[in-house]
């Protein structure tokens, strides 16, 4: 082939990837394939043809193209093996990544790590080791979506040791690392908790401010660290150790659309959402985030209404519990505005598609309950009815959780009906459920009903980590304090005041922790005296014809709860 071919194929090459890395996937999709069309089977410059190949795949798939993707993946994986050259084992470990990400958008999580398992297998001392870090990040998210907790923080925790290293011998090679400083070993057993990686980020911070170490490979350091805290339920760290790797790519990746920044803002909006839980006043932040993710997705012509309709319910959800916090009706109007376009874009779907599912379910549980704020009770019943035909006999192992969810709304929303045998009858529904599923996976019942942001939802109370036994540390939150009062509430309307006051109690320990005002607590113990009252009123007790067994009632049936 002529020289100016070669010099034409390149020109396409760079463009492409210029173009793909300011996140115009687009355009760096026509410029990729004009490349290849100057190249046959035979064409001998391999490297080459393996970087048109790649870059067809990358921006097929973040343009949604997951089909188009798939067939020059299998192409080019084809042709790699065949080649079976030395210098192609990276493109083959690279293929095998692409392979696990295609499969993770699709959500097929257990498919997915199986081909990231294979891009390990494929690597070598020659692989990128970017790669290799993204490709142990991945892992750890199919982890965290299957719900295996435990083997996500292995996996980012043996990710982190290898990372640190890498860091320590680019940053010695460059003359950059201190003789005087040692950074905190790390180890398998590491606990968050400890002041080990607190310590390990202090010193990462500090030394990232030296231009040569602000690389891609220390922002992945800092995205580590904070989903490790993040595993544990720290989510104010999580955020702050996402905000260091998002400022260090900002100043790599002047594109605000480069897909690096994409992730920092998924990660960002995440951790802020579920730290907005605990603490309202992150809710702002929240938005903000999900905002900025929503505005990368439209700009960069991402074709994919499943996610779009995903990011409008959440961003309705969010502009609800700020209406709750802050009593201000543009949240009000502008929950009800996402959740318009959330319906939108969804109603155009495929029905039978599981995600279009899942999220016709959101919108309808999230416009229930603005209805319900509203006071529009009718229509509020209606919706949260409608989430539960949508999802009914589709929820499988812990997420059947959402049954019981949804009986606890409709349960509410019955109340404020007076329809209180309808009440009465979802709740003992709601407890039955909930309670089986928490004595089968060791769940905790209250945590069950923080939002489904929140890992500690469906983790257990114990888990096994490595060859260690450790309690999950529980922060005094003022949403489960909340929580402990809604429980005591259904309690005491089916007449089961043992559980009713024990609830109440816990609540007040819990606000006692978070130095509640005194007349908050001080209301709640005029409640347990009254329940007290009643519990020595014979004639209540003999109302057996409402009771129900106690180990569908107790929430603490055979666990302890903190």
């Amino acid at each position: 082939m002529a020289n100016s071919s070669k010099e034409i194929i390149q020109n396409y090459l760079t463009d492409g990837t210029s173009n793909y890395d300011e996140g115009k996937y687009e355009t760096a999709l026509s410029f990729f394939k004009k490349a290849f069309s100057y190249i046959d089977e035979n064409y001998l410059n391999i490297k080459l043809k393996c970087q048109i190949y790649l870059g067809m795949i990358k921006a097929s798939y973040q343009l949604n193209r997951l089909q188009d993707a798939v067939t020059y993946l299998e192409k080019a994986l084809s042709w790699v093996k065949n080649a079976s050259h030395q210098s192609l084992r990276h493109f083959e470990v690279e293929l095998y990544a692409l392979k696990g990400k295609i499969h993770m958008k699709e959500g097929n999580f257990n498919e997915a790590r199986k081909e990231l398992a294979s891009a390990i297998e494929h690597s070598d001392a020659n692989t990128s080791k970017t790669l290799q870090f993204e490709i142990q990040i991945d892992t750890a998210k199919t982890y965290i979506a299957l719900k295996e907790y435990e083997n996500a923080e292995k996996t980012l925790v043996s990710s982190l040791v290898k990372q640190l290293q890498n860091f320590k011998n680019f940053s010695t090679t460059t003359n950059s690392f201190p003789s005087s400083l040692n950074l905190p070993k790390i180890e398998i057993d590491l606990r968050p908790h400890d002041d080990n990686l607190e310590k390990l980020g202090r010193c990462i911070k500090q030394l990232s401010d030296n231009k040569l170490l602000r690389t891609l490979e220390t922002a992945l350091i800092f995205d580590t660290i904070g989903s490790i805290f993040y595993l544990h339920y720290c989510y104010d760290q999580a955020v702050n150790y996402y905000k260091i790797s998002n400022d260090i790519k900002s100043k790599l990746f002047k594109s605000r659309n480069n897909w690096n920044r994409l992730v920092s803002a998924e990660y960002l909006s995440t951790a802020y959402y579920a730290y907005a839980e605990s603490d309202p006043n992150q809710m702002q932040q929240a938005l903000i985030y999900y905002k900025k993710g929503k505005s990368i997705i439209m700009e960069t012509k991402i074709k994919d209404d499943i996610l779009i309709g995903r990011l409008h319910n959440i961003l309705g959800e969010l502009s609800l519990k700020l209406w709750k916090y802050t009593n201000k009706k543009r949240y009000r109007n502008g929950s009800y505005r996402y959740y318009g376009l959330a319906k939108g874009m969804l109603k155009k779907l495929d029905p039978n598609n599981v995600d279009r599912c899942i999220e016709m379910y959101n919108y309808c549980i999230g416009t229930g309950m603005l209805y319900f704020k509203d006071k529009n009770w009718k229509t509020a019943e209606n919706h949260f009815q409608n989430a539960l035909s949508i999802v009914e006999g589709k929820l499988k192992g812990m997420e059947k959780i959402l049954y019981a969810d949804i009986m606890d709304k409709l349960a509410e929303v019955y109340l404020q009906q007076q329809k209180t045998e309808d009440a009465e009858e979802m709740y003992r529904k709601a407890i039955k459920i909930r309670t089986g599923i928490c004595n089968e996976n060791d769940l905790d019942f209250v945590r069950t009903y923080y939002d489904r942001k929140r890992l500690e939802k469906y983790r257990s109370n114990y888990c096994s980590h490595t060859l260690k036994q450790f309690k999950i540390i529980d922060k005094p939150c003022r949403v489960k304090a909340m929580i402990f009062e809604k429980i005591a509430k259904m309690y005491h309307f089916l007449k089961d005041d043992t559980n009713s006051s024990s609830n109440y109690k816990a609540a007040i320990q819990e606000y006692k922790k978070l130095n509640e005002k005194e007349e908050k607590i001080k209301r709640i113990q005029e409640k347990i005296d009254m329940i007290n009252g009643e519990i020595s009123d014979s004639s209540r007790n003999s109302n057996s014809h409402v009771s129900i067994k106690s180990s569908e009632l107790s929430f603490n049936h055979g666990k302890s709860v903190k």
